[in-house]
């Protein structure tokens, strides 16, 4: 009997202890959940000293939902910072077509001479047509960062669309004096991604090289486990900074037009990373290169 009863004494004595330990651990957890706000924004975690695979699972668990929170607070960050430079950059870059309507309109009021008239009135219309571009490149890249541009899954040829767009301007870069050099025996190009999506990258490219290009374009492609797809122009603009390419309302010098709104190919970039894909620039040999990969597929 004294064995029985030693036997059960020490069961007690070890479940007490247990739930001892394990009240006093879910009060120590308790009181780091409660302290979690105040060191969430730089790595505040809760850590378990008294390992309970339950109580395990549950830090783990906590630590993720402060982890994602972190990482959503991060983005909202970033968002807020990147619509506050977007603010700033339109902002100032939309005095400019505004100032010369403004101007325009006051001289086109005050002039009798029709030829005059005329130039303030095609100057007025340039100035139109640019804050129309800034602001549908605005509202699209904003949607594009907020998620609510919605992305198409299709197969479809890269390169033949690219071709097909490139053709449709083809009397813009014949009023312009620009040659097109397109490939030959070009292998199949299939990718999966939104082609409406793509074609807008493509249409942005190529309003750049209509804005950047001295005398040629050239355009290639290589095929492996990516379809990589490169357009190349020789530099009208030789101030032109390589680093700066793909920041918001970067215009360099637009000698050949003042309808840039520095955009274009922010929001091709951002198009093609939701694609799955890459888009890279270069100077190389005096010409501006720009490269887009995507995954190959059957």
């Amino acid at each position: 009997m004294w064995g029985i009863a030693s036997i059960v004494g020490l069961l007690l004595l070890i479940g007490g202890s247990y739930l001892y330990g394990l009240k006093r651990e879910l009060r120590r957890l308790q009181q780091q959940v409660k302290e979690l706000p105040e060191h969430a924004s730089h790595g505040g975690r809760i850590a378990v000293e008294f390992h309970e695979n339950d109580l395990v699972q549950l830090a783990e668990a906590v630590n993720q939902l402060v982890t994602g929170y972190e990482e959503q607070n991060i983005h909202s960050k970033q968002l807020e910072k990147n619509l506050q430079q977007a603010i700033t950059g339109l902002s100032h870059d939309l005095r400019t077509p505004l100032t010369a309507i403004s101007g325009y309109t006051q001289l086109l009021e005050k002039e009798n001479d029709s030829q005059k008239q005329q130039q303030y009135l095609q100057n007025i219309h340039k100035s139109v047509e640019r804050l129309i571009e800034m602001n549908e490149h605005f509202y699209e890249l904003a949607k594009i960062e907020l998620n609510q541009q919605p992305i198409q899954q299709e197969r479809f040829s890269s390169y033949q669309r690219l071709e097909e767009l490139f053709i449709t301007y083809y009397e813009q870069f014949t009023a312009q004096q620009l040659t097109v050099r397109f490939p030959e025996n070009v292998p199949e190009t299939w990718i999966l991604g939104d082609p409406l999506l793509y074609t807008r990258i493509v249409q942005n490219i190529i309003q750049n090289s209509l804005r950047y290009a001295k005398e040629q374009i050239i355009i290639s492609v290589n095929v492996d486990k990516q379809v990589v797809l490169q357009i190349k122009n020789d530099l009208n603009d030789p101030s032109l900074d390589i680093q700066r390419v793909f920041d918001r309302f970067y215009t360099g010098n637009t000698s050949r037009t003042n309808a840039a709104s520095g955009l274009g190919l922010t929001i091709a970039k951002t198009m093609a990373e939701k694609m799955g894909g890459t888009m890279t620039a270069e100077i190389k040999d005096h010409f501006f290169c720009l490269t887009m990969s995507f995954p190959k597929i059957r």
